[in-house]
């Protein structure tokens, strides 16, 4: 009888650990599965969350550099990732606008900010280990 709760105890372990394995790939899977206009709302999501680390994810190696050496903005990345989500309510990309060539993409964007003003602003993104990135 020892044995089999032992069995099953230890069955019931595997399969838990492969789901566990499986959410990850598939969540990791997602991640670079993502279109340029996706990554431009995951990190709308993830800064409106406070996801401060998540949206680095989806920004371009050579913008998180900039924010290291505060030559743009004047301020961390913390920092401007939490005002932008103050400022802004919705992101909608225009999918018509969208233009993909090679690792590049250029897509206009139309935000809505919390004050209800909305405005149209290009989104450039390149591919960087098959995943679309944030580059302006």
């Amino acid at each position: 009888m020892k044995k089999k709760k032992f069995l099953f105890t230890g069955l019931g372990l595997l399969i838990a650990l492969s789901g566990i394995f499986l959410a990850a790939f598939n969540h990791s899977q997602e991640e670079k599965d993502l279109t340029p206009s996706e990554t431009i709302t995951t990190v709308h999501e993830l800064a409106k969350d406070g996801n401060i680390e998540g949206t680095k994810e989806y920004m371009d190696d050579d913008i998180l550099k900039v924010f290291e050496t505060g030559t743009y903005w004047g301020g961390t990345y913390p920092e401007f990732i939490l005002e932008y989500a103050g400022k802004t309510k919705f992101v909608s990309p225009i999918e018509k606008s969208l233009v993909i060539s090679g690792e590049s993409a250029a897509i206009d964007v139309m935000i809505t900010y919390t004050d209800q003003s909305k405005e149209t602003k290009k989104y450039v993104l390149v591919k960087e280990n098959g995943i679309w990135k944030i580059a302006n």
